[in-house]
């Protein structure tokens, strides 16, 4: 139990000492401390498993070159963007 209050990240510094220690340590404290820690290992265990699962990136690059100077509209006119497909 002693092992288990430790893990109060919360816990207040005592002006005179408490049992000897400097802190005065809590079993709803250690209970709060070991779950932001097992919450923070969580979602930093699962980002990392999306993160290995998503295999190698591709990268596109598209360029839209042909349509500067154009006067039409190629998703108004099929005629225009056949044109600048070519």
């Amino acid at each position: 139990m002693r092992l288990f209050k430790k893990l109060d990240l919360y816990a207040l510094p005592v002006t005179l000492r408490y049992k000897g220690e400097k802190k005065f340590y809590t079993n709803f404290g250690a209970c709060v401390s070991l779950s932001v820690i097992l919450t923070l290992v969580a979602i930093i265990y699962g980002e990392l498993v999306n993160l290995v699962s998503r295999g190698p990136s591709q990268m596109t690059v598209s360029s839209s070159a042909k349509l500067v100077g154009s006067k039409c509209n190629p998703l108004d006119d099929a005629t225009c963007a056949q044109k600048l497909a070519v």
